[in-house]
């Protein structure tokens, strides 16, 4: 449970609903039942560019030609809530059919979500709602993609991006996914090692971790470059990922694990594809966060309560001045302990399960009001 004081926590919670609010908003007045569906149709949509695009790749292919590209359907579930019970669908309806590892995926994912969802539904009684929940990292249906038309229906989503407009932040899966790195009983989690594992700070080495693949993202690949001179070799190597329908993939080499990495003192956080899910988890871990600020914008329900040069230290998006940080951390040990100490205390304090719960509770009440 969270461990703000209870004035605190009043305070936070009021902060938090009229965030949410604002970006309810964006969506106008509350629409008549059914009103969602052409957002509906929007997403199942992009099921026919990706048919086009594999048909394409076929075509090249029987030519002798490569032809390579990258797209993820928009995937969202359709939510209803009606006194009190929920009911989703998946969208694009003919997902399954056409492109069967996403739809695995993703119904594994509302398999572990919507259940707790509808569990809420029933013991808080919830408003009658109809809404979209995007399943994919990315914005799933946004005004820039529809010729900036409005979205019809709210569209939740657990990252944000500063090219769309119209967004509600919803804390994700990850929060109650039991192997995710920051969900209770998680072996990553960095606040379950134990005394012996854990290293305090004064035994720390004045040096920053960063466990992660480059995930084809520019930033991971200039962190890359910066520190060619200056990593340990030793702890860096090729994870080779190759495809199939079962996603299977090929182990990977340099491994640390939550003790081996917690022995420095700083720990970097930089986006994926979308805003560092991780973040939580680098947040217990003792370590002083670097955090690479986000090209696209990216953000979780949290992200506006974080502050620079408390909760963390900011790099800035071309890592040009990465090296100075490490050695402002490094002149001033104090000030990074403080740094770290409060980045650990944030997430007791605000991002506890119970944090998590109230914050969802907050916007499916809003979204029926």
């Amino acid at each position: 449970r969270s461990t703000l004081p209870p004035a605190a926590r009043a305070a936070l919670s009021a902060a938090r609903r009229h965030r949410i609010r604002t970006q309810l908003a964006a969506y106008g007045p509350a629409l008549p039942a059914g009103a969602v569906d052409c957002t509906v149709a929007y997403v199942d949509g992009t099921l026919a560019e990706l048919q086009r695009l594999e048909a394409r790749k076929r075509e090249e292919e029987a030519a002798g030609r490569t032809f390579g590209f990258f797209y993820v359907p928009v995937i969202a579930a359709r939510v209803r809530i009606v006194r009190g019970e929920l009911r989703y669908t998946l969208h694009p309806a003919g997902l399954e059919a056409s492109l069967p590892w996403h739809s695995k995926r993703v119904g594994h994912f509302a398999e572990i979500f919507m259940p707790l969802l509808a569990a809420a539904a029933r013991e808080y009684s919830f408003p009658d709602a109809d809404f979209l929940f995007g399943m994919t990292d990315e914005p799933a249906v946004c005004p820039e993609q529809r010729g900036g038309a409005r979205p019809p229906a709210p569209v939740l989503a657990w990252n944000s991006q500063r090219g769309c407009s119209a967004q509600v932040h919803f804390p994700g899966y990850d929060f109650f996914w039991t192997v995710a790195n920051f969900t209770p009983g998680a072996a990553w989690r960095f606040d379950t090692l134990t005394e012996n594992e854990a290293t305090p700070w004064d035994a720390k080495e004045p040096r920053a971790v960063f466990r992660g693949s480059s995930s084809g993202i520019p930033q991971r690949d200039e962190l890359a470059r910066r520190t060619r001179n200056c990593t340990d070799r030793s702890h860096v190597d090729c994870a080779v990922w190759p495809f199939d329908v079962g996603m299977v993939h090929g182990g990977q080499a340099g491994f640390l694990s939550a003790a081996q990495q917690q022995r420095f003192k700083y720990v970097l956080d930089i986006d994926g594809y979308v805003s560092s899910l991780r973040l939580k988890n680098l947040l217990l871990s003792t370590m002083a966060v670097l955090r690479v600020e986000s090209t696209s914008g990216n953000a979780q329900f949290y992200d506006a309560e974080l502050k620079a040069f408390e909760h963390y230290v900011p790099v800035s998006a071309d890592l040009s001045d990465l090296e100075e940080r490490v050695e402002w951390a490094r002149a001033n040990d104090a000030g990074a302990r403080a740094v770290a100490e409060a980045g650990t205390r944030f997430a007791y304090e605000r991002l506890s399960l119970q944090d998590v719960w109230e914050y969802e509770r907050a916007v499916l009440e809003e979204l029926g009001a």
